[in-house]
């Protein structure tokens, strides 16, 4: 009976292990299958949309332009800024204006000139910045900038300077402003910015020209005699024997027709028709000069002479800023010991023609 017993115990633990078993394998081949089984896609809830940013209200516009303020004059010079507005009437779409009437203040924030070196420390030029407000488009603006006048060596500049547009300057150049601020600005001021200039023979003196003139024996005086022109007038094409000392040079010359002398302090202008010449005493020779039309950055490489004598020369370029061809003259002459340069007025509003400048060439080229 215990044997019975004790075999029928074994029998059912032999059962029960089996059952366990197959029970263990058919979970790890079902825990197999559903490791496998690619995740359920849980449904998607749609994200409520962002809302939308509100609008900014006029007078919200306003008062964030009203915080853009425009710069104090770091100098005060009526007659250079009348100057700088001349050089910008040449070309208004350069500092991206329509018309010079859109012009409303100009400030120099400069203090003075300012050397400009290049990376290599050579002295590149003189600058001076300025700021401009401008109204355009129902839109009023202030755009920073500076002219530069090129060096030429022997520690002299060109008289004449350029507007530059600093595309790569790091700081914004150019902003929007509230006009109202813009407007009452140029109302306390009320400059004349909007006028081309009225003559091409404008200075950096506070004194323009003022001219007595003098024909056929009979002389107007003005009531500003530190200004003196002397007129000559001769049909034909070269004039007869002048004298430039009411210029302060002790020589003559052959004139041009219609040929005017006009001093005024240190400028010396021999003017005939539309065509302004000056007269300024330099270092530098005539060498030089032929030399930086062809080498000097202003003219990209436009530089080209079209017509020379032995003591001068016209040539032809495209200055930066500029759009269209300008025609210039340089002539050397050593008068009384000193070296004396005769340049066109590169401050002309028009360009001047190889026509306009050739009979001023041959003329200095008589000078005695």
């Amino acid at each position: 009976m215990m044997k019975k017993l004790f075999f029928f115990l074994l029998l059912s633990l032999m059962i029960t292990q089996t059952m366990q078993a197959q029970f263990g394998l058919q979970k790890a081949i079902k825990n197999k299958i559903d490791k496998n089984k690619e995740p359920e896609q849980k449904a998607s809830t749609p994200t409520s949309a962002e809302p939308k940013k509100a609008e900014k209200t006029p007078e919200e516009i306003e008062a964030e332009l009203k915080k853009v303020t425009f710069p104090e004059k770091g100098m005060n010079d009526p007659e250079l800024e009348k100057r700088i507005i001349e050089v910008m009437s040449r070309s208004p779409g350069y500092y991206n204006l329509d018309d010079m009437n859109q012009l409303k203040v100009l400030h120099i924030t400069s203090y003075d000139w300012t050397v400009k070196k290049d990376k290599y420390g050579s002295i590149e030029a003189l600058i001076l910045w300025v700021c401009i407000g401008y109204q355009k488009g129902g839109k009023c603006i202030k755009k920073e900038f500076y002219f530069k006048r090129d060096y030429l060596g022997g520690s002299e500049y060109q008289k004449s300077f350029l507007g530059v547009i600093p595309y790569s300057y790091t700081t914004s150049y150019e902003k929007d402003m509230s006009c109202e601020v813009l407007n009452a600005l140029a109302e306390k001021e009320k400059p004349v910015v909007a006028s081309k200039p009225t003559t091409s023979a404008s200075t950096a003196k506070t004194t323009p020209p003022v001219k007595t003139t003098t024909a056929s024996n009979s002389s107007t005086n003005t009531t500003k005699p530190a200004t003196t022109s002397t007129a000559v007038t001769t049909s034909a094409a070269s004039g007869p024997l002048i004298s430039l000392t009411p210029l302060g040079i002790n020589a003559t010359m052959n004139a041009p027709k219609g040929t005017e002398l006009i001093k005024d302090g240190d400028f010396r202008i021999i003017r005939s028709g539309n065509v302004d010449v000056q007269a300024e005493v330099t270092t530098l020779t005539l060498t030089e000069m032929k030399a930086d039309v062809k080498t000097n950055d202003m003219y990209n490489g436009t530089g080209k002479i079209l017509a020379a004598n032995l003591n001068g020369f016209i040539f032809s370029c495209v200055e930066e800023g500029e759009d269209e061809k300008r025609v210039h003259l340089e002539f050397f002459k050593t008068i009384g010991g000193k070296k004396y340069r005769f340049i066109d007025d590169r401050l002309s509003e028009a360009a001047y023609t190889l026509a306009d400048l050739q009979p001023f060439l041959d003329s200095l080229n008589t000078i005695k």
